[in-house]
């Protein structure tokens, strides 16, 4: 695929911007397509994809949950350190003693190993239990706010953000490159992981939505169906899926674009202890 380049043609009184294909193989190669008329169905097309507001309460509610399941994980952890820092404390105390009292060399060459294993590992947990257990919801879910703004009216984003941010947008909504067909209008191969999985449910139309809220979801019977595929989808991807909320929250607050995922470090860290969330 090519980009389009960009023309004018005169006018009796003026200029008229369009754009054409150069590509050997398309069937409009060379053909003058009105600027207007590319504006015109881009922005039908940012309308098309918004995602509908009962799958971003859906989104919501399972982060809510997911939120909450963590942070209850990590207070477990929390104890599970203690335990083990208490038990470490007790297996250093005891090689030392073995290590004054042999007379073995290979025997101090182990014992002096275990000891900084032991060592190292107690430091590890120090560090992590001086610091208050960080929430992923302090984090996560205000992204999500933000990101929502985007993902409900993509087509308002578009319209009032300059060349930059329209840029940003394409690049963080659309994994390929935009292809546009006289007859079909725009549409990619791939797209971030929540246009997937909102494109799906549009395509399923197999489900009702009914009170959806963070707290409690309910649902008709087709629905909780789908309730259940979709909360299996997201924790699925799970990384790809706040990956994404923070690139569309980045959108919004552009200041923290070159900053390291906060929710993603939190779980790098429990799991570098060894402590899988």
């Amino acid at each position: 695929n090519r980009a389009f380049t960009a023309s004018w043609s005169t006018g009796r009184s003026k200029k008229y911007p369009f754009y054409r294909c150069t590509n050997l193989e398309c069937p409009v190669r060379n053909k003058g397509i009105a600027r207007n008329t590319i504006q015109t169905t881009f922005e039908e097309y940012m309308n098309k994809i918004a995602v509908n507001s009962e799958l971003l309460q859906l989104m919501e509610a399972v982060i809510h949950r997911e939120c909450q399941s963590h942070e209850a994980a990590a207070f477990k952890i929390t104890d599970k350190a203690i335990q083990e820092l208490k038990g470490i404390k007790i297996k250093k105390e005891a090689f030392l003693n073995r290590l004054i009292d042999s007379a073995d060399a290979d025997l101090m060459i182990t014992y002096e190993s275990q000891i900084k294993k032991l060592h190292n590992r107690e430091l590890l947990l120090e560090e992590y239990l001086s610091n208050p257990i960080q929430k992923i919801s302090n984090y996560l879910e205000p992204s999500f706010h933000k990101a929502k703004e985007v993902l409900e009216n993509p087509y308002k984003y578009w319209i009032e953000n300059g060349l930059k941010e329209k840029r940003l947008l394409i690049h963080t909504l659309f994994l390929d490159k935009l292809v546009y067909s006289e007859s079909n209008g725009f549409g990619t191969g791939r797209k971030c992981y929540i246009l997937r999985i909102s494109e799906e449910n549009n395509d399923k139309k197999n489900f009702v939505f009914r009170n959806v809220h963070t707290s409690s979801v309910m649902w008709n019977q087709e629905g909780e169906i789908a309730q259940s595929a979709i909360s299996d989808s997201l924790r699925m991807h799970w990384k790809e899926f706040i990956a994404n909320i923070k690139e569309l929250a980045d959108l919004k607050d552009p200041e923290s674009r070159e900053k390291p995922d906060p929710v993603l470090k939190i779980i790098q860290d429990l799991n570098n202890l060894g402590f899988a969330v």
